[in-house]
């Protein structure tokens, strides 16, 4: 199975954007492919846009199961407050997310976080 058909799996919306073509970070950590099929197997309520899985493996981002769910339950929160696309801040990365669709747009990691301006956001949650 191609990684183009695990991103279908995962959000059919999803635009390829040439994502099989591009070459491998420097970065270690697990692959787009690994990436794709262990957030598609599982039910969080939290979609993963294909920029979204390409950051999280080109910035070795790895979400527990128990990170999903703290970032389940901030959109569920977020989502409460009518807000739209909100930056949730977690205590390894930082997470954009289009609330109403559910879906994390990109993420960025602890490190490189601090030099980095978010825009085209409505709010922000803090996770501890």
């Amino acid at each position: 199975m191609t990684v183009q058909e695990l991103l279908r799996r995962v959000d059919p919306a999803v635009s390829m954007g040439g994502v099989a073509n591009r070459s491998p970070t420097a970065r270690e950590g697990p692959s787009f492919a690994h990436l794709v099929e262990r957030y598609r197997q599982q039910d969080t309520g939290v979609r993963f846009s294909a920029h979204a899985l390409e950051r999280l493996t080109e910035r070795a981002i790895e979400l527990s199961p128990t990170d999903l769910e703290m970032l389940r339950g901030a959109i569920d929160q977020l989502a409460r407050k009518g807000a739209r696309d909100s930056l949730v801040l977690h205590p390894r990365a930082a997470f954009v997310v289009n609330v109403p669709n559910r879906t994390v747009v990109t993420a960025v990691d602890a490190e490189t976080m601090r030099e980095r301006v978010f825009t085209q956001i409505d709010s922000a949650l803090i996770l501890r």
